[in-house]
């Protein structure tokens, strides 16, 4: 059956090929009017034989040809395109699919007998392009037909599944979605979620990044359209740019975009590629800001230390320490334990107890002037902080290192 059906369509595909130039102009003409009257005469002569045995219309579109051939000189782009018109016409001439004509707008228009075992060498097709090619084929489809009317409306069909090529993803074959609900984005709920995922981004929370991302993205009232999404990606970096400059911090500048506004995204063919793209910046943002913050947080601990060193003689405590340095007492004494491990005053003690173990080394100081030096103004306090620290106190601490 399948070897029946392909003999048919070779010879569908030579009869095809003998037709003038002219006459395959007007069809893609006819094919382009959006409120078509019959098709002239010599084409509606051309294309009844076939519509008989009903006929389909596909459209090939190349994906993102231009970013591959962006530094391509005008003669290698054109050698490029021929390489692939020669590929698509050799590849349906070979499984007689048709007749393969050069359309519109980077497309190829393939009129085939339609039915699974199109479909199934359409994928086929795709597969082997993608293998001899840096880039890839999106093919639309549209229903069979068998009068002019429902031939027209072939090609309609076949240029709506091309339009949600945006939603559905490149390299595969998409049938004619009409149907599909397509949403807007509600300015409220795009606003709440990029602040949640500003607040991810500042955390360092990949996983809940992403989840806003597709939030953003697959609404629950239907996938964007392109346009839609576009400006979607404009509110988004502009809201983010707005929130982090209140930090100090500019998008931009971190990211390392020329512009406020990121022209490489509007290079892309699908959602999917967007996101993805958008996916790896803000993860990328994320890690620089995490960074960025634990070496400032390292530094502020460095300088937090440096005061309980100068400051030994003193009763150093917490809430003077962050009115010096300008922060909060719970949030600096938050801060240090993440970082150090222990409180704030432990590590007070730890300093002390560690300049006095120095200090008793000196068989000439007196212990009591030692707990003086070291903060300590009650000499029996000192000896019982000591020995909770190092398990003996000054005394037998010298005995045993015989001081």
């Amino acid at each position: 059956m399948c070897a029946q059906v392909r003999e048919d369509r070779r010879n569908r595909s030579s009869a095809m090929e003998a037709q003038p130039y002219v006459q395959r102009e007007l069809l893609l003409r006819w094919f382009r009017e959006v409120s078509p009257g019959p098709a002239v005469e010599r084409v509606a002569a051309f294309l009844a034989p076939y519509l008989n045995k009903g006929m389909a219309v596909v459209l090939i579109e190349t994906d993102d040809p231009e970013r591959y051939a962006k530094e391509m000189t005008v003669e290698q782009k054109r050698a490029l395109w021929l390489d692939v018109e020669s590929f698509l016409s050799s590849f349906v001439q070979t499984e007689g699919l048709g007749d393969l004509m050069t359309g519109f707008d980077n497309r190829f228009v393939l009129l085939t007998s339609g039915g699974d075992h199109c479909g199934a060498a359409l994928d086929k097709m795709i597969r082997a392009f993608r293998a001899a090619f840096p880039f890839t084929i999106t093919i639309g489809l549209g229903d069979d037909a068998y009068n002019e009317e429902r031939l027209h409306e072939s090609y309609r069909q076949a240029e709506t599944a091309l339009s949600i090529k945006w939603i559905m993803g490149k390299d595969r074959v998409i049938r004619d979605a009409s149907s599909r609900s397509i949403g807007k984005p509600a300015a409220a709920g795009v606003d709440k979620l990029v602040g949640e995922m500003l607040q991810a981004i500042l955390e360092y929370d990949l996983l809940k990044i992403d989840d806003c991302l597709l939030a953003l993205f697959w609404q629950d009232h239907g996938p964007l359209r392109k346009s839609e999404a576009y400006d979607l990606i404009v509110r988004i970096t502009s809201k983010l740019h707005s929130d982090l400059q209140l930090m100090n911090e500019n998008l931009y500048h971190l990211l390392n975009w020329d512009s406020h506004q990121p022209v490489v995204l509007f290079e892309f063919e699908t959602m999917n590629d967007i996101v993805s793209w958008l996916r790896r910046r803000f993860f990328e943002l994320s890690e620089l800001l995490f960074n960025k913050r634990r070496k400032q947080d390292r530094k502020l601990i460095a300088e937090m230390i440096t005061y309980m060193e100068e400051h030994l003689l003193q009763k150093v405590t917490l809430k003077e320490a962050a009115a010096k340095l300008h922060f909060t007492p719970n949030y600096l004494g938050y801060l240090f334990k993440e970082e150090t491990g222990v409180t704030f005053s432990d590590f007070l003690n730890e300093i002390r107890i560690k300049k006095a173990r120095a200090m008793l080394d000196n068989p000439k100081l007196k212990v009591y002037e030692i707990a003086e030096s070291v903060g300590y103004k009650n000499v029996i306090y000192f000896n019982r902080m000591f020995k909770q620290a190092t398990g003996m106190t000054p005394g037998e601490y010298r005995k045993k290192n015989k001081i």
